[in-house]
């Protein structure tokens, strides 16, 4: 039984990257649409001539330095565009858990004093509203 997937070598060159996430484990140095070919290879050549290699281990291994070190570059983007991308969700999460509480103290039909709140995290560790608002204390009623 034959299976599904591509048959040509373009189309194998293409699905080679449809998982990629982050390219910590990407099968070529350059992530096309990402990074640039010029990048990497003004990178490679500059750690070469930095460490001069003689012979084909010390080219070996200085060539093996300069895709780790541009490897790890891409980690050290992806952490801070991840870092990045969180905050802006909890700066949000804040605000709404704001706007919800506001509302709370802020209902006309409420006749009795205002109730005391404990915000908790939820299952994720972030703060969302109403699902885990809960009552702290409620005053008595005269």
């Amino acid at each position: 039984m034959k299976r599904g997937g591509p048959a040509t070598q373009n189309g194998k060159a293409v699905v080679k990257w449809n998982a990629t996430r982050h390219g910590i484990s990407s099968p070529a140095p350059v992530i096309p649409g990402l990074e640039r070919r010029e990048d990497w290879q003004k990178h490679k050549d500059g750690i070469l001539v930095n460490l001069s290699p003689v012979g084909h281990l010390e080219v070996t291994l200085a060539e093996r330095v300069a895709l780790l070190s541009w490897r790890l570059h891409r980690v050290t983007r992806f952490e801070t565009e991840t870092v990045a991308i969180s905050q802006g969700k909890v700066e949000g999460d804040i605000q709404r858990r704001a706007r919800f509480l506001r509302s709370i103290e802020e209902n006309p039909y409420e006749s009795t004093p205002p109730k005391t709140y404990v915000l908790r995290p939820n299952t994720t560790g972030r703060y969302t509203t109403p699902s885990n608002v809960f009552l702290l204390s409620s005053p008595a009623r005269s």
